[in-house]
């Protein structure tokens, strides 16, 4: 005779203590969510499970699915829904997600599908999961009554990683241009030091400043001068491949760190960047036209810590602004 569904076995309850644990030990998402399965799994052995959470900011929406208990001959995906994910006032996905999702489902030869928003404690829905069990006689009142206690804690594990990420997000990167801050800079230029020094490869550090950045704010505003950082935080992340660095330290000046790289390679990255800078910026119906100067210094030619490399390259920043002949310095 079957165990009811109603009563937890010795191992049902061992996993719901390590999904508890996982929560406390700071667990990754991926593997509490594994074990959340897990736990499902053992209530209903012959059940194909997956949970799916949402991407923020992501147009049109994904749902990208980060655990799953399914065999080989199955493949559950990740899905993209054109339309809105939720509907208005109430805590339920959109027919259309619930449509693609048991698509999923029923490529593994599974009709009997249910699924269960995940909520956070905000009562704002942040995943999906779904089971697919074949033909059974377990009431959908007690599946149900199942599912929420494990979506419960799904969402209590989604919604720790979300706070976790904002935090380091608030930490370490800068509100407005929603690049790296000061604090990653330093942080990262520590270790870029220390590998430089290690690997006997040059690394080159620069600060960029805008010339002309306080008449925008004088004339226009603080809103527009802030859209004309975000615009050149755009245009800069745009021209630098993944492994350099470019991190706001504050007001308008930028500063980069660029790996393998020497003073002269670094100088002619830098100028194509302020050409780019250059390029208008239309604000408010007001075209303007911003102007940059950099200071460039390279480890460990002309220094091997955080002190020495800033001040030469803060020294060669202010010889750059100050010049009429050239907007970039490279230390000598």
């Amino acid at each position: 005779m079957n165990q009811s569904p109603l009563i937890l076995s010795t191992s049902a309850i061992e996993k719901q203590m390590k999904i508890m644990q996982g929560l406390v030990s700071g667990m990754s998402l991926e593997g509490v969510l594994n074990l959340v399965l897990q736990g499902l799994f053992e209530r209903f052995p012959d059940c194909i499970a997956g949970i799916w959470i949402t991407e923020k900011e992501r147009k049109p929406t994904v749902l990208s699915l980060l655990a799953s208990i399914q065999p080989t001959s199955c493949c559950l995906t990740s899905i993209t829904v054109q339309t809105g994910v939720y509907k208005v006032n109430e805590h339920d996905f959109e027919e259309s997600v619930y449509l693609l999702l048991r698509e999923n489902f029923y490529q593994c030869g599974m009709n009997s599908v249910e699924y269960v928003t995940i909520l956070d404690t905000k009562s704002k829905a942040v995943g999906v999961l779904g089971i697919a069990l074949p033909k059974s006689d377990i009431s959908l009142a007690i599946k149900s009554l199942f599912l929420q206690s494990y979506t419960q804690v799904a969402g209590l594990a989604i919604e720790k990683e979300n706070s976790n990420e904002e935090n380091h997000f608030l930490a370490y990167y800068d509100y407005l241009t929603e690049i790296p801050n000061r604090r990653f800079f330093q942080r990262e230029l520590s270790k870029q030091i220390s590998d430089a020094m290690q690997s006997q490869h040059p690394l080159s550090l620069v600060l960029l400043d805008l010339n002309n950045f306080k008449y925008v704010n004088d004339t226009f505003g603080h809103a527009a001068g802030d859209e004309v950082l975000q615009t050149i935080a755009q245009r800069i992340v745009t021209m630098l491949d993944y492994q350099y660095t470019v991190a706001r330290l504050g007001g308008d000046e930028f500063a980069f760190l660029f790996a393998n790289m020497t003073g002269l390679q670094a100088y002619n990255r830098i100028n194509l960047i302020l050409e780019t800078i250059k390029h208008p910026i239309v604000v408010q119906g007001n075209k303007i036209i911003m102007m940059a100067s950099a200071g460039i210094v390279q480890c460990p030619l002309h220094g091997t810590t955080q002190d020495t490399l800033l001040r030469y390259a803060d020294i060669n920043l202010y010889e750059a602004k100050q010049s009429s002949q050239f907007c970039i310095k490279l230390y000598n």
